[in-house]
């Protein structure tokens, strides 16, 4: 019943705060985070399961202690009741979640490790990411690309969070006479 309350912001910002806590009980993380302390025990159970948290031992007022294990940086995928994953399980949410991980790649390096079983990734598709990404100051080119001899390098500068940075058309009016934008509609900047 917690779970339909529960949304991946505040999935994600239990991870957080556990990860600044370092070692935390349920009713620390709780109350850090401002959530329900059962809602809390749900999902420090689901990191337990996940293997991405471990049980350290009985603290004060016999509350059990837990501390993050493995890759703290990346965050556990929220998922739905029923166990599938929910949230940028779209190609563009892939590829950042593998340069994440990744950190150096090629776009070859993350076509391989962004296609699952539900989403498919081509090389294409993986260099237009990157392109994109680079753009926007989130890459640097570590090796330029040699048509027919390797692919460019790219390493991962700047990682703002699990969500995924992506391109968006932005409605606004711009004055060839003035060479300047006029009007840039609220929300798109």
């Amino acid at each position: 019943m917690t779970r339909r309350r529960l949304t991946e912001a505040k999935y994600h910002h239990a991870w957080n705060t556990a990860v600044r806590l370092g070692e935390f009980s349920c009713y620390q993380l709780a109350s850090e985070c401002g959530l329900d302390a059962k809602m809390v025990r749900e999902i420090v159970g689901e990191w337990v399961k996940a293997r991405r948290a471990e049980f350290t031992h009985v603290g004060e007022k016999r509350r059990r202690r837990y501390r993050l294990i493995g890759d703290i940086g990346v965050q556990p995928l929220f998922r739905r009741p029923d166990g599938s994953p929910v949230g940028n399980q779209t190609p563009q949410g892939n590829m950042w979640r593998s340069a994440r991980q990744l950190m150096v790649f090629t776009p070859r390096d993350l076509a391989v490790h962004s296609t699952t079983d539900v989403v498919i990734v081509n090389e294409e598709d993986a260099a237009a990411y990157c392109r994109m990404l680079l753009r926007g100051a989130y890459l640097r080119v570590e090796r330029k690309a040699r048509p027919g001899v390797h692919q460019a390098l790219y390493r991962l500068i700047r990682n703002t969070g699990p969500a995924a940075p992506r391109e968006r058309r932005v409605r606004a009016v711009y004055d060839d006479n003035l060479c300047e934008f006029t009007h840039i509609a609220e929300g798109t900047q």
